[in-house]
């Protein structure tokens, strides 16, 4: 899996490039092109500006095309490796754990596991690294107004950590109240 996360890490940074360069492009087009009434300069900018787009497109569709097999492939591996595991178990185990409960909790962490690796961290890291890119353009552009606009974090941090925590608890009941549910279908279905 290595690989495949070094290649996803790879087009982060290419879409990371391509993206912040967009309102670059936008700018110079409309600095260059339309004020200074220079149609060559206006049609560079506008196609440097639509194959940016267009990059933006490819880059991501390659990223999640790699990240679903990943994923998939991982999702397979961490089954098989469970399985085996569980029929190694002794039978007094299975006495003692409804079968329904144990192929729901295999069925939804490996799953949830698949989808944390496979998209949450690399869509958390692309987001990252876009803010990353979009504060340097900005600042690049223009640090005063940069530094203004970051005088807004501290509030944004605050209403993060607050709405957070929150939403960590109603994930955690859901995926309680939905791990009862299942395990008892699963348990009087079998």
């Amino acid at each position: 899996y290595k690989l495949n996360m070094a290649a996803a890490i790879l087009l982060i940074f290419c879409d990371t490039a391509a993206t912040t360069s967009l309102p670059f492009f936008l700018a110079k087009a409309v600095d260059e092109g339309i004020k200074n009434t220079s149609s060559t300069l206006l049609m560079k900018y506008v196609t440097l500006y639509i194959i940016g787009h267009i990059a933006c497109f490819l880059i991501v569709a390659m990223r999640d095309r790699l990240l679903q097999y990943t994923g998939n492939y991982m999702l397979h591996d961490m089954r098989n490796k469970l399985f085996a595991h569980i029929q190694k178990l002794p039978i007094s185990f299975f006495d003692r754990n409804p079968v329904g409960r144990l192929v729901i909790r295999v069925t939804n962490d490996v799953t949830t596991m698949s989808e944390l690796f496979s998209g949450t961290l690399v869509s958390v890291l692309s987001e990252i690294f876009i803010m990353l890119g979009i504060g340097s353009m900005m600042f690049y552009l223009h640090p005063m107004l940069t530094l203004l606009t970051l005088l807004t974090t501290p509030a944004l941090v605050f209403l993060a950590y607050k709405i957070r925590s929150r939403m960590h608890e109603a994930y955690r009941l859901s995926r309680v109240r939905l791990a009862t549910l299942n395990s008892s279908l699963a348990e009087n279905l079998s």
